[in-house]
């Protein structure tokens, strides 16, 4: 077999590859060898293609949902919740923390206390209501006149600042020329205690 070939400066490296293979396939067959196999050029490697999550947006209705739920645990915080009003020495417990927000933008005096505080300013009231029962005059009491003794004034003193304002019970309080409950004398306490009940009585109409 007669075999003419013609490379020049032009013949490519594929060209140059292939002519190689072929003339040591044509040995092989001469020397009864298998062919070699072509050589093939490794396929590329391609980088991992990442696929993006998609996020599924809420519905207006979940967000809502979401948002009455949040709002409900607020309000319905274990209570109970504590708080005073030092210029009027009147105290009293809330619920829910809404119950005691709301008492606490009624007036700037109002204070949140813990619950230690409480007691004491319950003890306080209790020693000062035993005092004043000790004091309470007799002839008050033939007139037919209630008495009231400094605790329950108090307590109806913070009735009255939930169901209005604390600003009912200080104006009411200025009356007797005294900054605090705990300054009025027995007939003042009367007076008063009948003032904010006939004032309660009022509002729950």
């Amino acid at each position: 077999m007669h075999l003419q070939v013609s490379i020049d400066e032009y013949s490519s490296p594929a060209v140059l590859e292939a002519l190689s293979a072929f003339v040591l396939n044509l040995s092989k067959i001469e020397r009864n060898q298998p062919p070699a196999e072509p050589k093939t050029a490794p396929a590329p490697e391609t980088a991992p293609v990442e696929q993006k999550q998609t996020r599924r947006r809420r519905t207006k209705a979940e967000i809502e949902a979401d948002e009455a739920a949040a709002a409900g645990t607020a309000d319905s915080a274990a209570g109970p919740f504590y708080w005073s009003h030092p210029e009027s020495e009147s105290f009293g417990i809330e619920e829910t923390r809404a119950g005691l927000e709301k008492v606490l933008a009624g007036d700037i005096a109002v204070v949140e206390v813990s619950e230690e505080d409480y007691k004491k300013l319950v003890e306080a009231a209790e020693a000062a209501e035993a005092q004043a029962s000790n004091k309470a005059s007799k002839t008050t009491e033939k007139s037919g006149v209630k008495v009231f003794s400094q605790s329950e004034v108090q307590h109806l003193a913070g009735s009255v600042a939930r169901a209005a304002s604390a600003d009912v019970v200080k104006a009411e309080i200025a009356k007797y020329k005294v900054g605090r409950i705990a300054e009025l004398n027995q007939d003042q306490l009367n007076l008063m205690g009948a003032f904010l009940t006939g004032y309660l009585e009022s509002v729950d109409l």
